[in-house]
């Protein structure tokens, strides 16, 4: 019986009298400990390559630059062999408008005093109305007091009718010279504008044969030469290259650790020792890769985002535009990205205050 009562209380002293608690679970986020981030990128100047092209169907006149020449925005670089023509054409243009211009310089001088000559034309032939008017009143009076003859009732009435018809033509040629000046000055004014746009066409088709710089930079590469037909594509390439960028391509996993401001360390058999620079900017683009490793085990199909890093020593990468660099990011120790919380820590587990513990 006694053996049987000591094998009861083992089993509550089991149950109730040996609790073990849990382990605490901890709140905090898993952290990469990871300190630098590594890529493929390319060199690139400041503004990247610009090629410069011209229109199809022209021909090459003269080359103004030469390779690693220093150019500054707008300056001819080339031009083409419709630019004589086009250069005349522009000339007769500019004549035209001058020209048109000449034409509504006399409409306004002259038509005034046109209108005022026609005008003082009517008061002339006005006032001999009046006056042949006063005659013929005078007339009647002498003829009704048979004074005068009956002639010469006549004859002042028919001065006095044809110094109206006079008035009435006077009038008419008035208001046809005021309507013609008045047209004059308008057709005058079209035709400038009908010239002075016919110059702007012919100066713009001039601008197509002469091909310019659109940014400061450097000429790279000259693709085509003096004489050569061109066929739309471009005929030279310019960059800034006072200013270089490392253009890596990080994959997308990676992405959350880089930031702008981390320094990055540049490599490549090609040069002569390790270049620096700092994360200047991260592209919210994310695409295919166009840097591909030698590596043919290497994923070809990556999703990659660019942090463009500039170079502390741009000269040195000069000379290797679109050069293939391994690139190493420092982003720091236990950062797993930026503006990520720290990990709170896991509350402690008070002691059991079961006597039986």
């Amino acid at each position: 019986m006694l053996h049987r009562k000591q094998i009861v209380i083992l089993i509550l002293v089991g149950l109730f009298g040996c609790r073990t608690e849990a382990p605490p679970q901890s709140n905090s986020a898993p952290v990469d400990d990871r300190s630098r981030v590594t890529a493929l990128g390319r060199f690139e100047p400041g503004l990247g390559v610009i090629n410069l092209g011209s229109p199809p169907g022209e021909r090459i006149r003269q080359v103004m630059v030469e390779e690693g020449e220093m150019v500054s925005q707008g300056q001819i670089v080339a031009i083409l062999e419709s630019f004589d023509e086009r250069r005349t054409e522009v000339e007769v243009r500019r004549a035209l408008a001058e020209e048109a211009r000449h034409r509504l310089a006399r409409a306004r001088d002259v038509g005034p005093l046109a209108i005022a000559a026609r005008e003082a034309t009517v008061h002339r032939i006005a006032a001999d109305l009046e006056l042949a008017t006063s005659d013929l009143r005078r007339t009647r009076e002498l003829v009704a007091s048979e004074v005068a003859p009956e002639r010469d009732r006549e004859f002042r009435e028919a001065a006095v009718a044809q110094a109206k018809a006079s008035l009435d033509e006077a009038r008419s040629l008035f208001e046809r010279e005021t309507r013609e000046r008045q047209l004059a000055i308008v057709e005058a004014s079209a035709a400038i504008t009908t010239a002075e746009a016919e110059l702007a066409r012919a100066q713009a088709t001039l601008a197509q044969s002469e091909i310019r710089s659109p940014a400061d930079g450097t000429i790279l590469d000259l693709l085509v030469l003096e004489g050569e037909s061109t066929d739309g594509s471009a005929i030279l390439r310019l960059g800034e290259i006072r200013e270089m960028y490392a253009i890596a391509e990080v994959y997308e996993t990676d992405a959350r650790f880089v930031r702008p401001g981390q320094r990055a360390t540049i490599t490549s058999p090609a040069l002569a020792e390790a270049l620096t620079g700092k994360v200047a900017r991260i592209s919210d683009l994310v695409h295919k890769n166009d840097v591909l490793g030698i590596d043919p085990a290497a994923d070809t199909d990556s999703r990659v985002i660019e942090a463009r890093i500039l170079l502390d020593n741009p000269k040195a990468a000069a000379s290797f535009v679109h050069l293939q660099v391994d690139v190493e990011i420092s982003v720091g120790e236990g950062h797993s990205a930026e503006g990520d919380p720290p990990a709170e820590e896991a509350p402690q587990s008070e002691p059991s205050s079961d006597p039986a513990a």
